[in-house]
């Protein structure tokens, strides 16, 4: 860390914090991160990420960066003695969207998430939230084929899958809160979270229908770990109530939607889209 000239321009976030993010020369490889603090402290973060930042997946950049702007806010935030701590967990209702002529959307499961709050405050309606998930996230899929048989008539194949997707998250958003009202600040929420999958698994049933003969087979726990893509990324929108119990320390209940940008499947077959609404109740001191 070391001190940045005076000349360089700051953007004011409020009348105690100011901040400038600079990206330079993405081919180097080089992250700037400038703030000053209303005692008249500046600092400059400096990560040099050359050589192997031109090696780094889109997604892993995106990681990457939030963990830097993660730091940087902490520092800030420090000046206000407004970080927040907490933990989280949210029970969920997931399903795929596909777009994919050969599959349909075949119902939502139940999922889980559990994990690390850590807010922020530039003042006391406007934070930015972060930190770190556990989600299990998936659905099912179902898909039909017909195929002439030897009698002339159609063999029909039913095909379904419920997956079970398991990532490792890290929500970037921004919540917006309204002034305690008794003991009661409500809060909208808005913002994206970068996730690595770790582990992915399916369910899987066939059935053959064949000159009026059913077949079925089923598997239970396959590992579809290869046909699932590394990186996913996702919109969230929520919103919710924070009760407050004692001084800082908060009870915190919302509703959150996860609509995903990206196709979760790593093939030319399948096209789907994660998305899941949760129930999140933690607590943050």
């Amino acid at each position: 860390m070391s001190t940045f000239p005076e000349s360089e321009p700051q953007e004011v976030i409020n009348k105690h914090m100011y901040i400038k993010a600079n990206f330079v020369s993405a081919n180097r490889g080089v992250i700037f991160i400038n703030f000053a603090l209303n005692s008249g402290q500046k600092y400059r973060i400096e990560a040099a990420l050359d050589p192997i930042y031109k090696k780094i997946p889109l997604m892993k950049k995106i990681i990457l960066l939030g963990m830097i702007m993660t730091s940087s806010f902490a520092l800030l935030a420090q000046d206000e003695s407004t970080v927040h701590f907490g933990l989280k967990a949210a029970p969920s209702f997931a399903w795929l969207k596909t777009d994919s002529k050969d599959y349909t959307a075949n119902g939502s499961k139940f999922g889980f998430s559990y994990g690390l709050m850590t807010e922020f405050n530039f003042t006391k309606r406007y934070a930015f939230a972060t930190g770190i998930d556990v989600a299990y996230r998936g659905g099912k899929l179902k898909s039909i084929f017909n195929s002439p048989n030897i009698n002339g008539g159609d063999s029909v194949f039913t095909s379904e899958q419920a997956m079970i997707l398991q990532y490792v998250e890290i929500p970037l958003t921004l919540k917006l809160k309204t002034n305690e009202i008794g003991y009661l600040t409500y809060f909208l929420q808005v913002g994206v979270s970068p996730g690595v999958n770790i582990r992915a698994k399916a369910d899987s049933k066939t059935t053959l229908q064949d000159n009026g003969v059913t077949t079925s087979a089923s598997k239970d726990g396959i590992d579809i770990k290869d046909d699932i893509n590394s990186f996913n990324l996702s919109m969230i929108i929520g919103g919710g109530v924070e009760y407050t119990l004692s001084g800082s320390t908060t009870l915190l209940v919302g509703v959150q939607f996860n609509n995903g940008f990206m196709d979760v499947a790593d093939g030319d077959g399948l096209k789907a889209n994660s998305n899941y609404l949760a129930l999140t109740v933690g607590i943050l001191f």
